[in-house]
C-alpha cells in the first residue's frame, strides 16, 4: 500500500506498508508517470511494448541523473548546491529504495493487465543498477564521516584532560550524522552505516596507537585511551546505534590487535 502523509502528493513522506519514506519530490512525480504509462497500456494494448520501453528509459534516466547529481564528478555543480551533505545523500538513497520497491509491482501489474508475452527483462537490469547506486551512496556517507573522524585522530595525543577536544569533536560529528539521518533512513539502515563508520574509526585509531607506541599494558597512556574510548562508546550508546547490551570489550576487542 502506498499513500501520502497528508493525503496529497506534496506530503513530506510517502507511506508504504505503514513505513515512512522521506523522498525527493521527483520520485513522487516518477511514480505518477509510471502508473500513467500502466493505465495507457490498458487503453492501447497494441503499443504496450513501446510503452514498456518508455518506462524503462525514464527509470534508467532517473537513476542515472541521481547518480550524477550526488556521486559523479562535478556533482556539486550539477546539483546546484554548495555542498553535497549527508542529508542529500540519504534522501537520494531513500528515494532509490522506493523505486526498488515499486519496480516489482509495476512488473506484476503489467503481467496482470496483458495476457500476451511481454519482454520485461529490462526491469531486472535497472533494478541491479539502482541497487548498486544505492550501495555507492551509502558508502559515500560512511566515507565522508570516516574522513572527518580520521582527520580529528590525526592531531590527537593520548594525554589528559579526558575526554580530549579531539574526542569531543568526534562525538559532535557522530551526533550531527545522526541528526542528518534519523528523519530519513530507517533505524536498521542507520545502524549499519554507524557500524561501518565505527570499523573505519577502529582501523584509524589502531594505526595511531601503533605510531604512538601505546599498548594495553596498564600504563597511564593506556588508561587515557581507555577513558577516551569509554566516552566515545557512550556517545554511540546514547544515539542507540549499537547494541546496548554489548560490553565495551565486545565492541572494541580488536583495538589493541596488531
Amino acid at each position: 500500500m502506498l499513500c501520502y502523509e497528508s493525503g496529497k502528493p506534496d506530503g513530506k513522506y510517502l507511506i508504504i506498508n505503514k513505513e515512512n519514506y522521506a523522498v525527493v519530490a521527483s520520485v513522487q512525480l516518477l511514480i505518477k508517470i509510471l502508473f500513467e504509462y500502466c493505465d495507457a497500456s490498458k487503453q492501447s494494448p497494441d503499443i504496450v511494448q513501446y510503452l514498456v520501453h518508455c518506462m524503462l528509459e525514464l527509470t534508467r534516466l532517473y537513476n542515472s541523473r541521481c547518480c550524477q547529481l550526488v556521486l559523479g564528478a562535478g556533482a556539486i555543480q550539477s546539483a546546484g548546491l554548495k555542498t553535497i551533505s549527508t542529508s542529500n545523500l540519504a534522501l537520494v538513497s531513500r528515494s532509490l529504495q522506493v523505486i526498488l520497491w515499486l519496480l516489482p509491482l509495476i512488473i506484476k501489474l503489467l503481467e496482470k493487465i496483458h495476457s500476451k508475452e511481454l519482454s520485461l527483462n529490462g526491469f531486472n537490469s535497472i533494478e541491479n543498477d539502482i541497487a548498486g547506486h544505492k550501495k555507492e551512496i551509502e558508502h559515500k556517507i560512511c566515507i565522508i564521516v570516516s574522513n572527518m573522524l580520521s582527520s580529528q585522530l590525526g592531531g590527537w595525543e593520548a594525554k589528559p584532560p579526558v575526554p580530549s577536544q579531539t574526542f569531543r569533536n568526534i562525538s559532535k560529528h557522530l551526533v550531527k550524522l545522526h541528526e542528518a539521518l534519523i528523519d530519513i533512513l530507517p533505524l536498521e539502515q542507520i545502524r549499519n552505516i554507524y557500524m561501518k563508520v565505527h570499523d573505519n574509526f577502529k582501523d584509524k585509531l589502531r594505526e595511531q596507537l601503533v605510531k604512538m607506541n601505546i599498548v594495553a599494558n596498564g600504563s597511564p597512556q593506556h588508561g587515557v585511551v581507555t577513558s577516551e574510548l569509554t566516552f566515545y562508546l557512550q556517545t554511540l550508546k546514547t544515539l542507540r546505534v549499537i547494541n546496548e547490551h554489548d560490553t565495551e570489550d565486545n565492541i572494541l576487542y580488536d583495538i589493541w590487535l596488531n
